[in-house]
């Protein structure tokens, strides 16, 4: 008689009854096959028993490796690895002794890129009420992004031709389309952006981010500071030049070089200490949160304004273009103040309180907790108001933390982008869908919010826990048996 070929279900059935029954005969009439074949699939069950409970210590588990196994593998490795087409390519062969071809790669990326755009394109952005803009550069194509502050959730991440407000005008429309209509937007100020929001959403309060013109400043401190030491080092190698000169005439033009070194010194020294105090107080007295009354800001802001121009006359390298910023994007510098004072009016009259007290506590947090200037404040506060000062501080640094005064989270997110975009990687720019669904639903390993820890940026957007980054891409996720 012929052996039979049964089927997946009826080899299912046939080791079931030889568990049942012992009869060998029995079950090989019922199934209608040789106990030839009824001895086999018992001796396959055998061993597959044997070798489960025979495992090695160190094997942790065994994994059916398919090609849908190794496509989820390729995914994986592009999107958490940041690993190169080629990488991929070495680490199949030497992982699992498979060859993959590029084509083949490309292949299933453009798949799961697929799947990821129509992710992506399903969120609405109705919630979004604080976003930034930012314009990066891969291979000399600007790639224009924006995120929602309050989550990090990328909301736009397109490579263009251009960065001009044509380009950002249509991803703009393309943004509202969804939703789009924030309260605030930071920016760093590219004209781009700046006309695109006038004329598509002119409603939209820009501000203008502090983080760039800090780091301005700082750049500018720090040059002016080595034109300093500079200048020091001349004189001190002239004076030992004068030391040295023998004849009179020496002496005499080596002293005038010295007189014309320290004069470059002192200018320098001057130029330094001035613009680090005016910067020092831009920073800390102006742009920061914690500090006095917009009046205060507005007046002290025009004060340095006034003081740098003066410097930029005697030094107008680098200082007269951060004037120029300066005097540029003032009300968009102060916009966040200004928004912060109306919060701060609210706050005044829930806790019966007029505006300036809550400037004064505002202003009592910049100092250290554990400070000496902190605790002689407090005395007056707890004065004044008594037990309730708690509570009022409590909303204060509430609606400080609130309140988002730079793009520095976007400039985060272009941390996370590069790696991606290293410039052997070459990649065509619809793999930009894939990279901004990673950015969205890998989850945030740490976080200086314990909130957002362990979550990805599109569980705190949309305020869905739980969301699986694989199977949204189609993919079926592996896991051990217990």
């Amino acid at each position: 008689m012929q052996p039979k070929r049964l089927t997946q279900n009826a080899k299912k059935q046939l080791l079931t009854d030889c568990i049942k029954s012992g009869c060998v005969t029995d079950i090989a009439n019922k199934h209608n096959v040789t106990r030839k074949t009824v001895y086999s699939h018992i001796n396959k069950v055998s061993e597959a028993i044997d070798q489960s409970l025979n495992k090695p210590d160190d094997v942790l588990f065994y994994i059916p490796v398919t090609w849908g196994y190794i496509a989820m593998i390729v995914m994986l490795l592009f999107i958490i690895c940041k690993s190169s087409v080629r990488n991929i390519i070495y680490f199949i062969k030497h992982a699992f002794d498979v060859d993959i071809s590029v084509g083949k790669v490309c292949s299933i990326l453009d798949e799961a890129t697929a799947k990821a755009k129509e992710v992506n394109d399903s969120y609405r952005f109705d919630n979004c009420k604080n976003s930034a803009t930012d314009e990066l550069f891969h291979q000399g194509n600007p790639v224009l992004a924006a995120i929602d502050l309050d989550s990090q959730f990328c909301l736009e991440l397109e490579q263009e031709d251009t960065r001009d407000h044509n380009a950002w005008g249509y991803h703009l429309l393309n943004m509202m389309d969804k939703g789009y209509n924030p309260d605030h937007n930071v920016m760093d100020g590219g004209s781009g952006m700046d006309k695109a929001f006038a004329e598509v959403l002119p409603k939209v309060k820009v501000r203008y981010d502090h983080f760039h013109v800090t780091q301005s400043i700082k750049e500018s401190s720090r040059f002016l500071k080595n034109k300093y030491e500079s200048s020091v080092t001349k004189c001190v190698k002239e004076s030992t030049k004068l030391d040295k000169a023998k004849t009179k005439q020496q002496k005499q033009n080596q002293g005038d070089h010295l007189k014309k070194a320290v004069k470059e010194m002192e200018n320098y020294d001057y130029i330094y200490n001035q613009f680090s105090i005016l910067t020092t107080w831009l920073q800390y007295d102006v742009l920061q949160l914690q500090s006095v009354s917009p009046e205060d800001r507005d007046s002290l802001f025009d004060f340095t304004i006034y003081e740098l121009e003066g410097l930029a006359k005697r030094h107008p390298h680098r200082i007269q273009s951060i004037v120029t910023t300066l005097k540029n994007n003032k009300e968009k510098l102060l916009n966040v103040v200004n928004e912060l004072n109306t919060e701060f009016e609210s706050l005044a009259i829930n806790h019966g309180i007029s505006v300036s007290d809550i400037w004064d506590i505002c202003n009592n947090a910049r100092y250290n907790l554990d400070g000496n200037q902190y605790d002689i404040n407090l005395i007056k506060f707890y004065d004044k108001h008594g037990d309730c000062f708690d509570d009022i501080e409590d909303d204060v640094l509430n609606t400080i933390a609130k309140v988002h005064r730079s793009s520095s989270l976007i400039e985060t997110l272009n941390s996370r982008l590069r790696p991606y975009l290293d410039p052997r990687k070459g990649f065509k720019k619809e793999r930009f869908e894939l990279i901004q669904f990673a950015l969205n639903h890998i989850p945030l390993m740490r976080s200086a919010n314990e909130k957002m820890k362990g979550k990805s940026t599109a569980e705190i957007f949309t305020q869905v826990d739980h969301i699986d980054f694989i199977s949204l891409l189609g993919f079926q996720r592996f896991k051990r048996v217990a």
